[in-house]
């Protein structure tokens, strides 16, 4: 009996080690970029934004630009990782507590696409680009309820 218990215990944390600490892992670091894309939307959704200031506004946005670029990198190489990472990941697409592979592959798709518009003179084309990836990451990842548009975190002018 006492052998028995100890199976139990070994297999329970053995799944705590391999499913669920990586699976909570990978939903902080959806909070984080949550968090990153609701914080760096005045860049996000303003390509070219530095162009019109001068001197140290300028150099600060342009530091702000290029962090956002290699946090957005970053997320997507560790989000992408976790479907190696978290043992059983593609059992776990059913219970959505991660996304399926093919969500998750546009997801990161779309932020490396994010990233490498960024920094870039604003064109509609861009533009209208850059919302389709915030949406195919809202979607495929599940940020937020759908009801938030990131354009109502943009400072308004006037």
């Amino acid at each position: 009996m006492l052998v028995l218990a100890l199976l139990v215990a070994f297999i329970a944390w053995l799944l705590v080690k391999l499913v669920g600490e990586p699976v909570l892992k990978y939903r902080s670091i959806l909070g984080d970029l949550h968090a990153c894309l609701m914080f760096n939307a005045n860049v996000i959704f303003n390509p070219g934004v530095a162009e019109d200031l001068k001197d140290e506004a300028r150099a600060s946005k342009i530091k702000q630009i290029q962090d956002t670029q290699q946090r957005l990198r970053s997320y997507a190489s560790e989000l992408s990782s976790y479907r190696v990472r978290i043992l059983g990941y593609h059992w776990l697409t059913k219970t959505r507590l991660v996304p399926g592979e093919d969500d998750l592959d546009e997801a990161v798709m779309a932020l490396v696409g994010i990233s490498n518009s960024l920094g870039h003179l604003p064109t509609g084309m861009l533009i209208t680009k850059t919302e389709e990836w915030v949406g195919t990451v809202k979607e495929n990842l599940d940020l937020y309820p759908s009801k938030v548009d990131w354009r109502s975190f943009l400072p308004t002018k006037g």
